[in-house]
């Protein structure tokens, strides 16, 4: 996925987000805007809390935004 590429987060694990490629999709309905939105938004939660890595922590959070 180009999205992990240029994510600019110091310990973002490989492969972070092409692993939960499944649940991103059904998350977004598959709509790239809102899947660019929940991958942004948990980038931001990432660096907020110090995380610096996209886990379903971050998605979760990100996701419950959506609503």
């Amino acid at each position: 996925m180009g999205f992990e590429q240029d994510l600019s987060l110091y310990r973002l694990d490989q492969h972070a987000l092409s692993k939960h490629a499944v649940e991103l999709h059904r998350r977004t309905g598959g709509y790239f805007k809102a899947l660019a939105h929940v991958i942004s938004t948990a980038a931001v939660i990432a660096i907020r809390t110090g995380s610096e890595n996209i886990t379903i922590k971050e998605l979760d959070t990100a996701t419950a935004q959506l609503r």
